[in-house]
């Protein structure tokens, strides 16, 4: 049993080879959270390698539209993780808020969205009220754009791409 009635997120691949699921722990003896890959023709599970010291809180785990890359966010330390789909590697670890680790960042979540095109992943921080533009090819952040963290909710909820007229929105 993977995920033992824990904490999850899950994502499939566009082309529902795989879904990745995140859980609360790797095992019954550690509090360490895990993101497993799961062949869906097979059921067979693979544990993507991120990096054990860089895995502080929840995980959100997405997918990119060209079923090309995973991206692993640790929601507390704002660590986002590049994996390629179609070998598991980990091709980078990038820490978005460096200032955003335990406890002072108890309120910081990490959620993502990614263009349609696949260019670009946008990710977003509460503690910092910023929403990271970064170049998915290349893992790299191209710019941060502020995000209105005044009013009833200070805390980012969820952050989509609007395919349509090619904007980032925000929910507190």
């Amino acid at each position: 049993n993977l995920v033992d009635g824990k904490k999850v997120t899950a994502y499939m691949t566009k082309d529902g080879k795989y879904a990745y699921v995140t859980t609360d722990r790797l095992n019954y003896n550690d509090s360490i959270r895990a993101v497993y890959k799961i062949d869906l023709a097979t059921f067979g599970f693979t544990l993507l390698n991120i990096p054990v010291d860089q895995v502080s809180s929840f995980l959100e785990v997405e997918v990119s539209p060209d079923d090309q890359y995973v991206v692993v966010v640790d929601a507390l330390r704002t660590t986002a993780h590049f994996f390629r789909v179609a070998d598991d590697v980990l091709l980078k670890s990038l820490t978005l808020c460096p200032s955003c680790v335990a406890p002072t960042a108890s309120n910081s979540n990490g959620y993502a969205a990614f263009s349609a095109d696949s260019k670009h992943i946008y990710i977003g921080t509460s503690l910092e009220g910023l929403v990271y533009d970064i170049d998915l090819p290349t893992q790299t952040v191209l710019k941060t754009l502020p995000f209105n963290t005044s009013g009833y909710s200070t805390e980012l909820r969820d952050i989509k791409w609007n395919p349509y007229n090619g904007l980032v929105y925000t929910t507190g």
